[in-house]
């Protein structure tokens, strides 16, 4: 059975944790590992709800003392990034000349493929247009960039920095679609991630871009979307973000140094 046959979501949870415990009884994870990422890159023209499990579980492997992992399945954290628990050099440098060498094509195109199906869905009427769901598409796209920012490493750096700015383009069409009220919040959440990956990634050439970012503070917390009343909950992710281009901006100016993220992603 591969995650593309299971369709309901409990289903899928109960065969992730059972696949992780499968290979925990194993020696070499490796095959398991080529397998989930060839269950997401093989169709790279095709997006599927078992994607962002297949990237999930890989990036939950990227690490020594993954059997022991306690956040939730299907959503990576961002704080891993910078986490202190020991990767798998082994199994990431192998990965690594893996896409360098075989799949890079298949990769970028998948890339390519989840980011024209986020604009589908921005303006897609849910009653009529047959779409994934945004936010699992934005789930999807938050696994991928997790991993191919620990395993390619300064390889995938331009991809950041790219979409970086087209989320810090506050009049870009993410911001201005049929849906707006109802995707300005997940869209943030993954602009958050985003930011934690370059400055993985980043140097001192990025400070111009986060100074931007820094300062249209105003203009993203003036946003419409599915707000409450006094739309405290929008200015507080927005504050949260602006915390960290501020520690990234410290950051990239002390490099070499590296920064631990405070905040829970």
């Amino acid at each position: 059975m591969n995650l593309k046959s299971v369709a309901v979501n409990d289903d899928r949870n109960t065969i992730l944790n059972c696949i992780v415990r499968l290979i925990a009884d194993n020696r070499s994870i490796d095959e398991y590992v080529d397998y989930l990422l060839k269950d997401f890159y093989y169709f790279p023209l095709h997006l599927q709800f078992s994607d962002r499990d297949s990237l999930f579980v890989s990036n939950l492997l990227l690490f020594k003392n993954y059997i022991n992992i306690t956040y939730d399945f299907g959503r990576t954290p961002g704080e891993v990034l910078f986490s202190k628990d020991q990767l798998n050099d082994e199994l990431v440098k192998r990965l690594r000349s893996k896409i360098t060498k075989e799949w890079v094509d298949k990769f970028l195109q998948k890339i390519i493929t989840i980011k024209k199906d986020i604009k589908s869905a921005l303006s897609a009427n849910k009653e009529k247009d047959n779409v994934i769901p945004l936010t699992l598409l934005i789930n999807i796209m938050r696994e991928v960039f997790i991993f191919l920012t620990i395993v390619w490493d300064k390889e995938f750096k331009t991809i950041v920095r790219n979409t970086m700015k087209e989320y810090a383009n506050t009049k870009s069409n993410l911001y201005c679609s049929l849906n707006r009220p109802n995707v300005v919040r997940p869209l943030l959440r993954f602009f958050q991630i985003i930011i934690l990956c370059l400055v993985k990634l980043g140097d001192k050439r990025d400070i111009d871009l986060l100074d931007t970012i820094r300062s249209k503070e105003h203009t993203f917390s003036s946003m419409k979307g599915s707000l409450t009343a006094d739309a405290s909950s929008h200015k507080q992710l927005v504050s949260k973000i602006m915390r960290v281009v501020d520690e990234d901006i410290l950051s990239v100016q002390r490099i070499p140094a590296l920064r631990t993220p405070t905040d829970d992603f």
